[in-house]
């Protein structure tokens, strides 16, 4: 499923906010704990969300 950007950075800021941890953040918004370390990681060495290619084997 693709999230869109607001959502992320929305997930992300609310995660930052009053040192929220990872789990509740997570259950707040209803994602993996996995898909917010992706999230994070992807945000911190990019600074931002941009779409990936897809990249399909035929």
């Amino acid at each position: 499923m693709a999230y869109c950007v607001e959502f992320k950075k929305k997930v992300l800021e609310f995660w930052g906010r009053d040192k929220n941890t990872l789990r509740e953040t997570a259950k707040v918004f209803k994602i993996s704990t996995n898909t917010l370390n992706r999230w994070k990681r992807e945000f911190s060495q990019t600074g931002t969300f941009q779409k990936r290619p897809v990249q399909r084997k035929l």
